[in-house]
């Protein structure tokens, strides 16, 4: 069995030696690797002979992670421009889907529909198991599923859909809840460790990428501010998530990206 089948592993000073090895390891477990060094010519010489992809890379510098095609998590404001993201990448029989917490009940405003309660077993197992061109599947980027739906789980590629239950307060992740027609703020410590665990799981279930949406709110709609949201997503882009811009999109329909390392 090949324990990284799927799984985008970037080896650093990865050139020679144990780093070299490494990499050649995670190729045969199954992993997408993504040689790194400062030799390019010698990076560029052993990802050949692996069978892999190469960038130039000095771990010092946070410009070149950002040069780097594909990041570990790319970060949107746009809910059509990550599902445009998405539907690139299921080419080729790989697996789409797009993520949302349970407790993220505003999100409908946004676009992004509640997700299959974690009892309905048949919503779910169409989810994970018809193509993309049924409307009940993942791949067909209409419905999310939920931490409790896709827990032991995994896609290729997924959309985390980034919702209100979750906010950050400048120094660390706050829980809430929603008690209508407001949000309330989760004090019990074993319900806030609960909500935190819900958003690992869904961060963790792309084997190969993934893409954080995050509305950007609404001034007339106070479960839905403007300036939280804008908060999160800042979080996220200083914990490395590359924001995506108009040239890391899809090209137009017919046309096709030009040959880069990517794996997508």
């Amino acid at each position: 069995m090949q324990r990284l089948n799927g799984k985008t592993c970037v080896v650093t000073g990865a050139a020679r030696g144990i780093g070299r090895a490494i990499a050649a390891r995670f190729h045969r477990e199954g992993g997408i690797v993504i040689v790194t060094d400062l030799n390019e010519t010698a990076g560029a010489a052993t990802a050949a002979e692996i069978g892999c992809h190469f960038a130039k890379l000095d771990v010092r510098k946070e410009a070149d992670w950002f040069q780097m095609d594909e990041q570990p998590a790319w970060l949107t404001r746009d809910l059509v421009s990550a599902k445009a993201w998405l539907r690139h990448r299921r080419r080729g029989g790989r697996s789409v889907g797009m993520l949302t917490s349970s407790g993220a009940v505003r999100l409908v405003a946004d676009g992004v529909p509640l997700a299959p309660r974690s009892n309905e077993l048949e919503s779910i197992g169409h989810w994970f198991l018809k193509p993309y061109s049924d409307f009940r599947s993942a791949g067909a980027l209409e419905t999310p599923m939920s931490e409790f739906g896709c827990q032991g789980l995994e896609l290729d590629y997924v959309c985390l859909c980034w919702g209100g239950d979750l906010i950050w307060s400048g120094e660390t992740w706050s829980p809430r809840m929603m008690r209508a027609p407001n949000w309330q703020m989760v004090r019990d410590a074993d319900k806030r460790r609960f909500r935190l665990n819900g958003y690992r799981v869904l961060l963790t279930r792309a084997r190969a990428g993934s893409i954080i949406f995050v509305p950007r709110g609404d001034d007339e709609d106070r479960t839905r501010s403007p300036a939280e949201f804008d908060a999160i997503a800042r979080a996220l882009a200083m914990s490395g998530c590359r924001p995506l811009t108009a040239s890391d999109e899809p090209p137009p329909e017919g046309r096709e990206y030009p040959v880069s390392m990517s794996p997508g």
